[in-house]
């Protein structure tokens, strides 16, 4: 199959995937309960093991080996397969021979084309099949490396949660079968490898399964590579899951199990061999961070092409990692700065035109909501809005379908709340206080339609009081945006309801009214059929606009006043920038630099370096120091 059959959006590739629409949802949710209900007992890897070729690559040895060499680059991306064009540009400086990065200071350093492409993780979104990977992930990578005719590197990928979807079916088809992706090579037959790097060096790299857990076939192929090092060897352990930054998030209640089995396998491997893990690798979260102490660096590095994740939201500053007694390791950069973070964030306020298929889930829910509202007396919309308001509420408690009604908006504001799998316990106040707000625009708004039908007019006041209470918010997020403490939750409040409470108050006091011309008598609103229909529209736009607006509002304010709802307040921006990667180099000396490369617009790529490279050198008492300029290659 061509690529023109292969993606029907060959010409300009895949848009970002859209997570708020509700059938991509639906199929999403469905294929993660079958996964998670039939992960363990169908365990892919398990299967391979006993079932399948003994051989771990399409060769006799255990690993694949680069120990020969005096020197090597190895290049590691993760979380590439999202939309085309954030996943081909990073595809494409991967696939030069040379690149050319900015560093901090300004001078330019020229990398090498890794002889191998680690991946790690999620290589396809939202769930694996053979159209999604070819799609997503094979094309962009295809079309970047078809232009070099000299092009030759091998490719070697662990898979993560979303790679998992479809049980691994798709992902040993693609990676585990010597296939080509472009012009990168794959040799792997199982989910889980290792490297053996020039200079006593290693690359691991651990399939943690949906379940966090290394299987013991997984177990026991890392113990026969540990076999054949020697004492103090060096190794560069990769995993889907940075479990120091995920640990840090929970505030010590995360599975026990993620961290247990990571431990035990680093454990294991020191005590076979008292071997050193200077390094570790992870993605699953779309951004750039590294933590380290001493000579010890973990980097999470997710920004291969899926949307960007936020830098700001629960504190990671200090992270345990490794084995008992776990090392205290701290921050030392993230990209894109927590202060670009806050300022992004406040494009919740536009949730409607990023997310606009949610709109038509929330145009039924409110319309379905409302019509037990039109059975109820005339005279009750007479009277202010929230008494109106409260006496409704009152009346569709007693009403079967009005009762219904509310049960499933709860159940959807509840729910929703808790994607934050990081804070439950606030999941449920703030599902509450979402369901409140929804409920009560519901009421208010089908009070003001009534008293549109009744030609009393609308008062418009507190709707441009909204608009430009945020276009303040706005005004003075952007102009706070590099200011040191603009991102603490007392601030973000203040930025928030201060001008509203100032805007708000003054239109209030001083509104005014749009005339409206009426067409159908008051005592025609209640009874008339087309009337009833009307009401109904009118809702159903409500719930297509203002309550998907609403729900942006609560994750701005989730995400930037209480640190919550990161990944959701993110995913509905599907922010395509800020990508990044790592670029390894193994010098002949044996030190180790990592070069993370950082790309700010992926519509018009330049590759910069986010930090100055990393330099670890297990000869010396140094280690993890940035290199000077004498160091870095020219």
């Amino acid at each position: 199959m061509d690529d023109a059959q292969a993606n029907p959006h060959s010409s300009t590739g895949d848009p970002m995937v859209g997570w708020f629409n509700p059938l991509q949802l639906a199929r999403t949710g469905l294929l993660v309960a079958v996964s998670e209900l039939l992960g363990i007992r169908a365990d892919r890897r398990v299967t391979e093991a006993l079932t399948g070729d003994s051989l771990f690559f399409s060769h006799s040895n255990l690993w694949m080996d680069y120990s020969t060499q005096e020197e090597l680059w190895i290049d590691f991306a993760s979380d590439v397969g999202d939309g085309f064009t954030s996943a081909y540009a990073v595809a494409s400086a991967l696939a030069q021979p040379t690149l050319a990065v900015e560093e901090p200071g300004g001078h330019t350093i020229c990398t090498q084309r890794g002889a191998a492409l680690v991946l790690g993780g999620d290589q396809v979104y939202p769930v694996a099949n053979r159209d999604a990977y070819r799609r997503r992930f094979v094309f962009p990578y295809k079309k970047a490396s078809e232009a070099d005719p000299k092009f030759e590197s091998h490719l070697f990928a662990i898979p993560g949660n979303h790679d998992w979807y479809d049980g691994l079916i798709s992902f040993s088809r693609l990676f585990c079968r010597a296939r080509d992706i472009g012009k990168w090579q794959t040799l792997q037959k199982r989910s889980y490898f290792a490297l053996k790097l020039p200079h006593r060096w290693w690359l691991l790299a651990v399939d943690t399964h949906i379940s966090d857990d290394i299987d013991r076939h997984q177990l026991e192929y890392f113990e026969k590579v540990a076999e054949k090092m020697e004492p103090e060897d060096r190794v560069v352990l990769c995993s889907a899951e940075p479990h120091w930054v995920l640990e840090a998030f929970q505030k010590g209640v995360s599975d026990p199990d993620r961290i247990d089995n990571l431990s035990f396998l680093e454990s294991r491997l020191r005590r076979r061999r008292n071997i050193q893990i200077y390094t570790r690798l992870a993605g699953s979260f779309h951004h750039y961070r590294r933590h380290a102490k001493g000579q010890t660096h973990n980097f999470t590095a997710g920004g291969g092409g899926a949307f960007l994740h936020p830098t700001n939201g629960p504190s990671a500053e200090k992270v345990k990692s490794g084995p008992p007694p776990a090392q205290d390791l701290h921050l030392k950069k993230e990209y894109p700065p927590s202060c670009i973070s806050q300022h992004l964030a406040y494009g919740n306020l536009l949730f409607p035109f990023y997310n606009p298929w949610l709109g038509t889930l929330t145009a039924v829910l409110y319309a379905a909501l409302a019509y037990p509202l039109t059975r109820l007396s005339p005279t009750l919309w007479a009277q202010s809005a929230c008494q109106a308001a409260w006496e409704a509420f009152a009346a569709l408690v007693f009403l079967p379908d009005g009762i219904g009604g509310i049960l499933l908006l709860i159940l959807a504001c509840v729910g929703f709340s808790q994607f934050d799998s990081f804070h439950k316990g606030w999941g449920k106040l703030a599902g509450g206080i979402h369901c409140s707000l929804q409920l009560g625009l519901i009421l208010l708004a089908f009070w003001q339609i009534q008293h549109l039908l009744a030609g009393k007019g609308w008062n418009i006041a507190p709707t441009l009081s909204l608009i430009l209470a945020l276009s303040l918010s706005r005004l003075l997020s952007y102009l706070l945006r590099h200011q040191k403490g603009s991102d603490h939750p007392l601030i973000q409040l203040a930025l928030l309801a201060l001008p509203l409470a100032l805007l708000l108050g003054i239109t209030l006091k001083y509104g005014f009214r749009l005339p409206i011309l009426t067409f159908l008598k008051p005592s025609d609103a209640s009874s008339s059929l087309w009337t009833q229909a009307l009401v109904l529209v009118a809702m159903a736009g409500v719930g297509y606009s203002a309550s998907a607006f609403l729900v942006g509002f609560y994750l701005l304010v989730s995400f930037n006043v209480m640190g919550r709802h990161a990944n959701e307040a993110f995913s509905a921006l599907r922010i395509e920038n800020y990508k990044n990667f790592l670029r390894l180099h193994i010098n002949k000396a044996g030190n180790l630099t990592v070069y993370p490369v950082g790309i700010d617009n992926v519509s018009d790529p330049t590759f910069r370096l986010i930090e100055n490279p990393i330099l670890i050198n297990p000869n010396t008492a140094h280690h993890g120091e940035l290199l000077d300029e004498t160091e870095r290659p020219v």
